[in-house]
Order: structure tokens, then sequence, then C-alpha cells
């Protein structure tokens, strides 16, 4: 006697609606303004990470007014603007 063959079951595939009704609501909460003030903190490191995290995301750092902001948070070398 033969032994059963195993069926793999896959499962269907998730929409982007079904994909963001399963995110926590806080994070579709957040108003942009102030994602964009969070992200614009961070380390370039950490910002190559968080493009993985959402399209949303993505769009906000790849932004050249998101850049502009960054630079201007960054602190001057000494001797500069006098």
């Amino acid at each position: 006697m033969r032994p059963k063959k195993r069926v793999a079951v896959i499962s269907p595939i998730h929409s982007e609606e079904q994909e963001e009704e399963r995110q926590p609501q806080g994070f579709q909460q957040l108003p942009q303004g102030l994602v964009v003030d969070i992200l614009s903190r961070l380390s370039v490191k950490t910002l190559f990470h968080c493009r993985c995290v959402c399209k949303s995301w993505v769009c906000i750092i790849s932004d050249p007014h998101f850049h502009h902001l960054r630079v201007s948070r960054l602190p001057m070398p000494w001797g500069w603007g006098y």
C-alpha cells in the first residue's frame, strides 16, 4: 500500500485593503506632521530601515522637502554662521 501524499494548503493572497485593516489602529491615526517630525530626527542608517515599514514612510523619506528639513536640523560646524 502506498503512503498518502500530503497536500499543502496555501492561504489566499491578501489585498492591500485587508493588509491595512490588520495594522494597529493607532499607527494609522498618527498625524503625518508628527511622523515627519519624528523621522526627521533619526539617523540616516535608521531611516534606511524605516523605509521598509510602509509605503507612506517611503514617500515621506523620499520627499525633497523632508531632506531639506533634515539638513536644516543638522548642527552648524563651529565658525559657520558668524
